[in-house]
This record gives structure tokens, sequence and C-alpha cells, in this order.
């Protein structure tokens, strides 16, 4: 594998990884974030049942998101990437920085509007992981599979 393209892989798979640690955090929370708390003024103990139900399924939401993000990546490094596959650093910037812009604005929005401090970093952090990823990749630039790949 080049250099380069060894350096776009270990960016997506960081990637990868913090979509996967998020999607395992948000979907097997028992209550909502601190920062949540923060930013809805309420203490998770004070919130109704159904309250409680719904917010932490809107947070299961975002953590199923992650989930699916992380799922993609994962099946496009193992597949069409190893494959030096063109097209598959597109998809991976297409889902990385999309995930990573979306939450960012989510994010920055609870922070600016709330007395809540979300993290912000990890978003901003992966954004800037795909865009390296996507211009340190070296692969096919015909999109046709390696030579020491058959097929």
């Amino acid at each position: 594998m080049k250099k380069l393209t060894l350096i776009s892989l270990i960016c997506f798979s960081l990637i990868l990884l913090f979509e996967l640690v998020t999607a395992v955090r948000f979907l097997s929370a028992s209550q909502i974030m601190d920062y949540h708390q923060v930013a809805m003024g309420s203490k998770w103990e004070t919130l109704t049942p159904g309250v409680q139900v719904m917010t932490l399924n809107f947070m299961r939401s975002a953590g199923v998101g992650f989930l699916l993000a992380g799922i993609a990546i994962l099946f496009i490094l193992l597949f069409p990437f190893r494959k030096s596959e063109s097209w598959s650093k597109w998809a991976l910037l297409s889902i990385a920085l999309t995930q990573s812009v979306i939450m960012g604005l989510i994010i920055n929005s609870v922070g600016s509007n709330t007395p809540a401090e979300p993290p912000l970093a990890p978003f901003i952090i992966s954004g800037a992981l795909s865009i390296i990823g996507f211009f340190t990749y070296r692969g096919s630039d015909t999109g046709e599979v390696s030579s020491n790949n058959p097929g």
C-alpha cells in the first residue's frame, strides 16, 4: 500500500472508531448526557417518565446514525478501498464529512443557544480527518481493481 494511501486508511479508520464508540455510548446509555441536561435546564431525575423515554430515544436515534455511518465506512474500507477503487474515497468523504458537518452544526446550535458546552472538537477533528483522508488517497485513478487483486 502506498504511504499516502496508508495515511488515508488511518484517517478513515480513526473516523470509523469514533463513529462506533459514539454509537455504543449513545445506544447503551441509561440516561441523556450531562450536557443535554444542562441544555434542557433539568436534571434527569426531575424529568417525567415520558420525557425521559423520549429524550433517551432521541439520543439513541443519533446513536443509530453513528452506527450506520460507521458500518458504511467499515464496508467501504474493507472492500472497494482495499481494491483501490477510486470512487471509494468519494463515498468515504461523503459519509464522514456529512456526518461531521451536520453534527457539528447541531452541537454548535446547542452550545450557542443554551448554557451547555457540548463536545464540538470531535466533529471538527472528524471533518479534518475526512478531508486529509480524501486528499491522501492514492488508489487506482481509473477505478480498476489493482493488479494484485484478482477480478
